[in-house]
Parts: structure tokens; sequence; C-alpha cells
């Protein structure tokens, strides 16, 4: 989804956009012109994104000509995502110790897959 001119809105936490403190909140308001379909959000912050910071979504148009007459039960998003079954920021660490992660300097294979974080 491109954002024109937002970048405290999609950007670094501490560079362009303040970042949000534990336990508060921030409402995005954008507008997107033409740019409906499905897409995904994802944290820019650290290394949360590769922690499961991130989800679907699906954006419609107000003029879907579908819109009321659906014929269908139900409209369902699937992600799909590689899991490491340590935080991010240790493995991080651990590579770039002389030790590397697990004994290797090689960057590891996931553990386990996920589908919509489970």
């Amino acid at each position: 989804m491109f954002q024109n001119s937002t970048p405290f809105m999609d950007g670094i936490a501490g560079f362009s956009q303040c970042p949000i403190p534990a336990g508060g909140h921030l409402t995005y308001r954008f507008k997107i012109e033409g740019q409906y379909g499905s897409y995904w959000w994802h944290s820019h912050s650290k290394l949360q994104y590769t922690d499961g910071l991130y989800g679907g979504l699906v954006v419609h148009s107000k003029n879907d000509p579908y819109r009321k007459c659906r014929d269908y039960d139900d409209e369902r998003v699937f992600l799909f995502a590689d899991n490491y079954h340590d935080f991010a920021d240790y493995i991080v660490s651990q590579l770039l110790s002389a030790q590397g992660y697990n004994g290797s300097s090689a960057a590891p294979s996931p553990q386990s897959g996920l589908i919509n974080g489970a």
C-alpha cells in the first residue's frame, strides 16, 4: 500500500516516526485512493516483524459493485510464515558472536511454519 508523504505514519521508530510506548496507541489516518485489495501490515521497530508482529489487511472500495451481493459465506485471509523458536534479538546477537547461533555463523533455518500465527 503506497502512502505518499507520510513518513511519520510509515517510517522508522525514533528516526521518522515517534515510537509507540508500551500500552500506548496510534491511529493511522491516510487516504488510499484506487488501492483496493489484499495487503499486509508489519512493524518497522527493531526485529518485531521477525517475531510475529504483522497481519493481513483487506481494503474494499465503497463503490464495489459486488459489495452488497456477495455469494459466499465468509472472507478469510491466510498468512504463512517461518517460525524461529528463539526471539530474533537473541538469534542476531548469537550470529554476531564468535560461537554463532547453535554453533554456526550461517542464517538458521526456521524450526517450524505458521498459518495465521498458529
